[in-house]
Order: structure tokens, then C-alpha cells, then sequence
């Protein structure tokens, strides 16, 4: 942080037009490599979490999520919607953090010929089980390439122009495996993707 801090220090009092890109190609790799190297340890660390699992209001997460994107979402001009209207068995803290990479995911790989729209919602399945879906209608992938991008550093062909670590949905993954629950992800190229999480669902009252 220190060092990234001088790097903008130098970048501000600099007048030398090449000087000034170059830190701020420097800045840019910097935080990349920050944010690949925290996603990691948090990706690591999950192997010792001790799930604090009680009743988790989904729609009350997935509010909180689209909140802390609000401003991302209104610069991409894009839309989200939320109908969520189930609890679960389950750590808040890590449900916030899977809602998250799907939401941060959906916006790094929007299709850019087409105003991106997000869909959160949740499906009751059979007795005491809730799928938790995320959909977009985003670049997809073809759907044979899923269970490569769940292992870490994996990612999709042709985003190589992208921001990202490549550890996002390998944390989604070991969240919901934390969680004794299940994923299923669907998708093709152009035409979007749909992944659900499938969770207990918590006892009414």
C-alpha cells in the first residue's frame, strides 16, 4: 500500500507524458497482483474456517451486494434485479463474499454490444432445499469449459484484456462445498450464463 501510495506521489509530479503511463501500467499490475495474491490466501484459508452456519436471509445479502455495486452497475448502465425470498443454513459472512464474485464476475464479462442485465432470485426445491440463481445475459462460455474455471488460476478463453485473478469461482466453489451444498453452472458464448447454488434451507420461525 505504501509503495503504491509513492508510486501516485511520483505519477502526480511528474510532467513527462511516457513517465506517467508507465506508473500508472505499474499501478495497474501492482493491484493486480494484490488482489490475486489476497484472493489466494483467502482461497487457502477457507481449508481452516470454522462455518459459523445459521438461519442467512438471502435476500438481505443479495441486497447488500447489489448496494455495494450500485455505482459499477449505473457506470455500465446496467440492470439488476432481485427477488429473493428464502433463508438458509449457512455462514453470512461467506454467502456475501460467493454473492459477490458472481456479481463482480457478471460485470467483467458483460458483452459489450448489449446493455448487461443481472437477475438474482432464489427457486424452492423439494422439501428443505433452495437454489440460489445468479443470471446474466453477459459474454458465456461454452459450457464443457466449467468445471476447468472452478480449480484455481483458471480462466476463459479470449479475456485476456480483463481484469481478474482467475480465483473467483474456485472460492465459489469451496464456499458452497463448505456448505455441504451443490453448483450448477449453465452457459454458452454470447448467450449468457446461469449459475444456482443450491442450499438447505433454514426452519421457518
Amino acid at each position: 500500500q505504501a509503495m503504491q501510495q509513492q508510486l501516485l506521489e511520483i505519477s502526480d509530479q511528474t510532467d513527462d507524458a511516457v513517465c506517467k503511463e508507465r506508473l500508472q501500467q505499474l499501478l495497474s499490475a501492482m493491484r493486480q497482483w494484490l488482489r490475486l495474491l489476497q484472493e489466494t490466501q483467502a482461497y487457502v484459508l477457507l481449508d481452516r474456517h470454522q462455518l459459523h452456519a445459521r438461519s442467512c436471509n438471502l435476500e438481505d445479502i443479495s441486497q447488500q451486494v447489489g448496494t455495494e455495486y450500485h455505482e459499477r452497475l449505473q457506470h455500465l448502465r446496467a440492470s439488476l434485479q432481485i427477488n429473493v425470498n428464502h433463508k438458509v443454513v449457512g455462514d453470512s459472512g461467506l454467502l456475501y463474499e460467493l454473492a459477490k464474485q458472481l456479481v463482480s464476475n457478471s460485470l467483467k464479462f458483460h458483452a459489450p454490444q448489449r446493455r448487461l442485465q443481472l437477475q438474482i432470485y432464489t427457486q424452492r426445491l423439494g422439501s428443505n432445499k433452495v437454489a440460489w440463481c445468479f443470471a446474466d445475459n453477459g459474454q458465456g462460455f461454452k459450457n464443457h469449459h466449467a468445471k476447468r474455471l472452478l480449480k484455481p488460476f483458471s480462466r476463459g478463453q479470449g479475456v485476456e484484456t480483463i481484469a481478474g485473478s482467475g480465483m473467483g469461482l474456485a472460492l465459489v466453489d469451496k464456499i458452497v462445498d463448505l456448505h455441504h451444498g451443490m453448483l450448477t453452472i449453465e452457459s454458452s458464448p454470447e448467450q449468457g450464463c446461469l449459475i444456482k447454488v443450491v442450499l438447505t434451507q433454514a426452519a421457518e420461525g
